[in-house]
């Protein structure tokens, strides 16, 4: 018995059968685009304003996304609850209450971030959405948070 071989090719697989015997060959071919704009329409600054602004296209987002599976509402719940302790400390103005508000901010959008890093994680949501919402959004979403914070 002989195996038909696989090639990988980019983000699709072509699937190659019957070349060893010299016969006929079917071919398949699958391929994902992803497109990225500017995330949200937002100013990328560590103001409240601009914060406030991604954390919101950020729950959109997680909202919109159809490849999280269960982890999908534990993920709306942390962007959520970051949002409400940023919204906090933008109320608060400034002092010790702000400062203490941006930083369980900074703290949340960490465990949004380790959710989608988890093991769980790894076997449910794509590499792709995982580092997308993880690396290109919630890490400079919480350097802004530690900035605004150092500059009250």
């Amino acid at each position: 018995m002989r195996t038909q071989g696989m090639v990988a090719v980019g983000l699709g697989a072509v699937l190659m059968a019957g070349l060893a015997f010299g016969g006929n060959s079917t071919t398949t071919t699958t391929s994902s685009t992803t497109t990225t704009t500017l995330f949200g329409g937002c100013a990328v600054e560590a103001s409240f304003d601009s914060i406030l602004c991604r954390i919101d296209a950020l729950i959109a987002s997680v909202n919109a996304a159809s490849d999280l599976g269960r982890l999908k509402q534990g993920a709306v719940n942390s962007v959520q609850k970051a949002k409400k302790q940023c919204a906090k400390a933008q109320g608060a103005g400034t002092g010790k209450t702000a400062l203490n508000q941006l930083k369980k901010c900074a703290k949340t959008l960490d465990s949004f971030r380790h959710k989608l890093a988890s093991n769980n994680a790894r076997k449910i949501i794509p590499q792709e959405t995982r580092d997308f919402f993880r690396d290109d959004i919630a890490a400079p979403l919480r350097s802004d948070v530690n900035a605004l914070r150092g500059s009250l």
